[in-house]
């Protein structure tokens, strides 16, 4: 589902420095179909919920955005995470 990049540095939004990057999230937002408004919403969604951990935002947001495309989910149900 998601290729693993090695060496690759992002900016941390909250964290203010620069953090490894796992996943190729951009590609996978692209292959998925969903229009940029759902995308930008869905990371929103589960950016709120893992803002100092890039890993699990990257884990999280894939598995999210899976089940969107297979429709197991709506907009509105993710994150998948419970509280």
């Amino acid at each position: 589902m998601a290729e693993i990049e090695r060496g690759i540095k992002i900016k941390h939004p909250y964290l203010d420095k620069e953090v490894n990057k796992m996943f190729d999230v951009e590609r996978l937002k692209v292959k998925s179909g969903l229009d940029s408004r759902k995308l930008a919403l869905l990371d929103k969604k589960v950016r709120g919920e893992f803002k100092a951990d890039e890993m699990m935002f990257e884990l999280h947001y894939i598995r999210a955005l899976r089940a969107l495309q297979e429709g197991w989910i709506n907009l509105e149900e993710a994150p998948l995470r419970k509280r």
